[in-house]
């Protein structure tokens, strides 16, 4: 299962949007069980759904338990039976090719 964490919407950048959209568009295509969490506006996450044609599950979470998770506004969480086996922090994400054969 692959946690993708956007924290804030607001404070995403081209530089990791364009590392995460590939990603996503790699997760769904393959029906890998992923989502999304943020602590922005459910709203937010949504037009960034829209805008890259993906339909993925998203949610919203307390700003404090994201940044306890990872201290950057994006990145990918990795998790077995609920424990997290790696984290990818932003400008640390892997190719999509990478992160999926893991």
């Amino acid at each position: 299962v692959y946690m993708v964490l956007v924290t804030d919407m607001t404070k995403v950048t081209q530089e990791s949007y364009g590392a995460l959209l590939p990603i996503m568009q790699k997760l769904d295509s393959a029906k890998a069980k992923w989502f999304v969490v943020s602590v922005s506006d459910l709203a937010l996450v949504k037009q960034m759904a829209d805008a890259a044609k993906i339909n993925f599950l998203y949610y919203n979470s307390d700003g404090d338990i994201l940044k306890q998770i990872m201290e950057e506004n994006t990145g990918i969480v990795v998790l077995q039976k609920g424990v997290v086996v790696k984290k990818y922090r932003e400008g640390q994400i892997p190719s999509p090719d990478e992160l999926i054969s893991q």
